[in-house]
Parts: C-alpha cells; structure tokens; sequence
C-alpha cells in the first residue's frame, strides 16, 4: 500500500510542478496584454505615434551612464504608469522572485552605482528600486533612433521597417517588451529539473549555468507568445 501511494505521489508531484509553473506563465501574458493596451494608448495620446525613449532596464541604465552626458532614462514602468494605473505589479511576472525587488551583493552594487550619480542627476524613481522593478525588457536599440540629437522614440512607421523586408514588417513580428530572463521551465524540466529559485541566480555563481526556459514576448499587434 505505501509503495502504491508513493508511485502515484512521484507520478503527481511533476503533475502538480507543470501546472503551477503553467499558472504562472498565463499570469505574466496577462500582464503584458495589459502592458500592450497601455502601449498603444501611449502612442496614441502621448507621443502621437512615437515609442517612447525608455531604458532597456534600470540596472543597465544606470551601469552604462556617463554623468553629465544627458538624462537618465526612465523605467519602462515609469514611462506607462499613467495608462497602468501607476500599477508596478503588471510589470512582474510572478516567476521573478529575485530581480524584481531583490536583497544581496548586485542590489548592493546598484545602489552604490546610483549614490555615486551627482545629486541633480538621481531619478527619484531608481532611488527606492533594489534592482530592476519591472520583470521585462524594452528593445530600445529597435524602438529608439539613438542617432538623432537628442535620441527620439521611433515612430510605428520607422519601428516597422526592417533592412531585410523594408516597409513590409507585420506589426505581429515587432516586439515591443520581453521577459529579460528564461523564468518559465520547459520540457523535462518544467517536470523534474528547474524551479524559479534556478532561474532567479543573482549572485554570479561561477558554477551556475541558465536552465532550459522560456520567456513571454509582447508584439506590437498584442499578442503575447511563450519562446
């Protein structure tokens, strides 16, 4: 009898393991639909067609910026909250455990980083965020003209060209937002291997290595799409 309860316990618990790590991935495509709508009503009302000029993520921004050289770019967040209700938690996906707010050696650094800015230069936004504050990355080097002075957001137009098919790019093809990191376990390991504590290593393990995962990825059509 307890051999018996304890195949169907080994039989149920991946089961049990793929439907929640499934759950989780269906809440964050909620999320970025919601991010989607925000989007377009962005353009729509804000920049009369043009993305907006936003960091690729806070922590980036804040590593490769050269005091004095132009402003610190807001969070993608930040840029969208009026058409989010000001509300962080779409921009988490629930599987982000750790980069989202986050305690330890990096969230240190970045804090340092963010002290050593001149005073006047310090984003109120990027003082209370222990690392990123949002769970996905904006393409800036596809939606940013980084050449024009100062750098503008692309226009839909310029967004949907592509050096390859011209003007022909489908908005279905151009996405505009993306989970920085492979939180959702796939295949074998959604069953038996990798868990979110795997896909959340922060500390930069030399012994680490990214486990076999998936990201969410918002088009400029809507859709979302798991890869």
């Amino acid at each position: 009898m307890i051999a018996i309860i304890a195949i169907l316990a080994a039989i149920a618990f991946p089961v049990a393991k793929s439907s929640m790590l499934s759950a989780k991935s269906a809440e964050s495509v909620s999320n970025l639909r919601q991010i989607g709508i925000a989007f377009q009503m962005f353009l729509d009302k804000k920049t009369r067609g043009r993305f907006p000029v936003a960091a690729v993520l806070p922590s980036q921004e804040l590593w490769n910026y050269t005091p004095g050289t132009r402003p610190i770019r807001p969070s993608i967040a930040s840029v969208l909250g009026d058409y989010t209700e000001n509300n962080r938690q779409v921009f988490r996906c629930p599987s982000d455990t750790a980069y989202f707010v986050r305690s330890g050696t990096k969230a240190e650094e970045i804090k340092a980083q963010y002290e050593s800015l001149p005073t006047a230069e310090r984003p109120a936004e990027y003082a209370g965020l222990a690392y990123e504050g949002t769970s996905y990355e904006y393409p800036a080097l596809r939606l940013v003209n980084e050449t024009a002075t100062p750098p503008v957001g692309k226009t839909r137009e310029e967004a949907l060209t592509s050096r390859r098919l011209g003007s022909n790019m489908a908005t279905s093809k151009l996405w505009v937002l993306f989970e920085f990191a492979p939180f959702h376990a796939t295949g074998m390991a959604a069953l038996f291997g990798a868990d979110v504590t795997d896909t959340n290593q922060v500390e930069n393990d030399p012994n680490w290595t990214v486990p076999e995962g998936a990201r969410n990825f918002l088009y400029f059509d809507g859709h979302v799409e798991n890869l």
